[in-house]
């Protein structure tokens, strides 16, 4: 098959490697304003998670080959002044039952999506042979006793999804790096671990 990329824009994606999952480690962040209400025996604190845009702290190995690719990635977009978008480390969703080529919705786990869904979010599903499927989620119906939701892209998928195919099935997200600089340390002649932080774009969604 091949990558069948739908609904975003013409900024690059940064690819990570799917071999790497294993040394992929990151820290999601979220935005928030805190308001503090004072007078009560308590401060009440008050979090509205899912109004923010996502921030992550990664960090992950290269091979010698990885790191120059990125380097280039890092070169072409100017470091944090240019968009480009990211499949975040987390599995969001998992994936309950084959897709057929018609079908224009799945279902996964619930993973509390309801409470989170802003109607922006688009997912990438990453195969285990490499190739990269992407939709918009347009609307939701979960179903709370079995933990379900049925996820509605509608566009068909095209091909047909055994849940044996799938490595995960991720966010992905319009994404600026958040510092001038990124941190390479070369572990040896042949590894290097990179640090980095992203912030999430939640203004420019593609409609």
């Amino acid at each position: 098959m091949a990558d069948d990329i739908q609904n975003l824009d013409s900024s690059p994606i940064l690819r990570i490697p799917v071999n790497y999952q294993g040394d992929i480690s990151g820290e999601m962040q979220y935005f928030r304003d805190v308001l503090q209400f004072m007078g009560t025996t308590q401060k009440l604190i008050y979090y509205s998670d899912s109004k923010y845009p996502r921030s992550y702290q990664i960090e992950f190995l290269f091979e010698k080959q990885e790191k120059y690719e990125f380097l280039e990635f890092w070169n072409n977009l100017k470091g944090e002044f240019s968009k480009f978008w990211y499949i975040s480390e987390e599995r969001s969703f998992e994936l309950v039952s084959n897709i057929e080529s018609s079908d224009t919705s799945f279902l996964a786990k619930s993973n509390n999506f309801e409470e989170v869904f802003k109607g922006n979010e688009r997912v990438c599903f990453r195969f285990r042979n490499g190739d990269l499927l992407t939709r918009k989620i347009e609307s939701i119906t979960c179903d709370k006793i079995n933990d379900e939701c049925l996820l509605e892209t509608g566009v068909s998928f095209d091909r047909n999804i055994n849940l044996e195919d799938i490595f995960g099935i991720f966010y992905i997200l319009p994404v600026r790096f958040e510092e001038e600089v990124c941190k390479i340390v070369n572990e040896s002649k042949e590894v290097s671990t990179l640090q980095m932080r992203i912030k999430e774009l939640l203004g420019e969604y593609p409609s």
